[in-house]
This record gives C-alpha cells, sequence and structure tokens, in this order.
C-alpha cells in the first residue's frame, strides 16, 4: 500500500486566514497525529469516521474552531507511518474551547478513530509570515517544507525578522500563497528533530510557478536576506513537496 504522509504544517490545513487569525493575526495553535492503520483498515475507514467528524463539528459550531488537513506526500516516499493529520486553531483560546469541548462530548467519535489507527501526538504554534488568504479545498495543493535548526545564539525573533524583510519584498512583488514557520513545543517525534520548520503554501502549482519566476528574476531579495539565514539557521538542503487536502467542510 502506498505510504501518506501528512506534516505540519505547517501545515496541515488551508484556511481562509483572514477569517481565523487570532488577536494578534500572527500566530495559530497546531497539532500533528502520526498515524497507522490498524490491521484490515484502511483510508475509506479513515474518510468515513472524518464525515461523522464534521457533522460534530456542525453540530457544536458555537465551541468548535477546528480545522484539519491531510498532507500526501507528491512523490512516493518511504515513512513509517500511513498517514499524518494535521489540526489548528486560530487562537490557544479557542483550541482550549474546542478541546473541552471534545473531551466533553467527542469520545464516541475518538474511539472509531482509535478503531481505525493508532496515532503518536505533537503540536506546536505557526507564526504567519504571509497571509495570502488561501482557501481550504478538496482539491490538492502544493505546500513545502524545510526544516532548519537555530543556531547558538540565535532567538527566534531573530529569524522572525529576517523572515519578514524577505516577505515585504516578495509580497510588494507580487509573490503569492502564505508562509508560515511552525515551532514544535509539545511531544519528541522524530521527524521534528528541528526547530524551525518553514512552511510555504502557494495555493496552486501556477501560483507557485509564477512565485519562482519572480524569484528568478529578483536574485537580489536572497543576496540581500539569504547572508542573514546562513548566519542565524542550519538548514536541511532538501524540500519536501506534499500535495494539502482538507479533511473539515
Amino acid at each position: 500500500m502506498k505510504k501518506i504522509f501528512l506534516l505540519i504544517i505547517t501545515i496541515i490545513f488551508l484556511p481562509n486566514i483572514n477569517a481565523v487569525h487570532n488577536e494578534d493575526h500572527k500566530f495559530l495553535s497546531v497539532e500533528y497525529h502520526f498515524c497507522s492503520f490498524n490491521e484490515g483498515m484502511g483510508m475509506t475507514d479513515l474518510m468515513s469516521v472524518v464525515k461523522k467528524f464534521n457533522k460534530f463539528l456542525d453540530q457544536h459550531s458555537d465551541e468548535q474552531s477546528y480545522q484539519a488537513a491531510l498532507l500526501v506526500a507528491k512523490y512516493d516516499m518511504d515513512n513509517e507511518y500511513d498517514y499524518i493529520w494535521y489540526g489548528g486553531w486560530p487562537s490557544r483560546k479557542l483550541k482550549a474551547q474546542s478541546l473541552d469541548n471534545w473531551n466533553e462530548n467527542g469520545q464516541d467519535i475518538a474511539a472509531e478513530f482509535s478503531t481505525v489507527s493508532k496515532c503518536d501526538s505533537a503540536s506546536g504554534y505557526q507564526y504567519v509570515a504571509r497571509d495570502g488568504g488561501i482557501t481550504a479545498s478538496n482539491t490538492p495543493s502544493p505546500v513545502y517544507y524545510r526544516w532548519c535548526n537555530m543556531k547558538e545564539g540565535v532567538s527566534r525573533s531573530d529569524v522572525r525578522e529576517t523572515i519578514d524583510e524577505w516577505t515585504a519584498a516578495v509580497t510588494k512583488a507580487g509573490y503569492k500563497g502564505t508562509s508560515r514557520i511552525f515551532y514544535p513545543t509539545i511531544g519528541s517525534r522524530e521527524s521534528f528533530e528541528a526547530d524551525t520548520i518553514f512552511v510555504d503554501i502557494p495555493g496552486s502549482h501556477m501560483n507557485d510557478y509564477d512565485n519562482w519566476q519572480l524569484r528568478r528574476d529578483n536574485p537580489e531579495w536572497w543576496e540581500k536576506t539569504g547572508p542573514k539565514f546562513n548566519k542565524q539557521l542550519e538548514c536541511g538542503e532538501s524540500v519536501v513537496q506534499y500535495d494539502a487536502i482538507s479533511l473539515t467542510d
């Protein structure tokens, strides 16, 4: 069976961020569930429970502000998990409210999820560096991740200042989509050995092409901010591409 790998997150949901920003319009609370199917179970079984989960969210819309997505590896990868579930909330307060409601009213559906899969979980938050207003969709859209670690003496705010400088330049030139940084805070997943994970969500493959062309035509962007990133971060060589698919209505 082909492996399915959902990741952060970034990334993991693609909401209309304008509709789900928190108070300062910069941070989202997120969670990831790294899951393997139980014997005899598969993606069809998971989607059957997802339908019930969406009905639960509709019934408890006053208490729930949760959105989720599945990221499917664009190119075949040999991963130890069948899939990873990503979920996100606009703020820590809304996360707390949603989790309390889930613990009180959602345990029957939680039991059904447990019948389908066994999961290991982690959580953290995302800094929204560029808000492209990407809307959740059942149509797969590309998402890119790059894993980095901050060098000694570098703070998260230092990195955010540099990414904000880059963002100001590219946004003015018409760069498309959304950009985030994911910070894992709770959980010990090996996938999160990095402390700073960049997430780029162009919104479509054509938007991705347009952004690539802009970078190619404007090498001065990287010439200005690249040395700062290199001083602040140690990053992996590869960038991983996924297709993001919304799980919540």
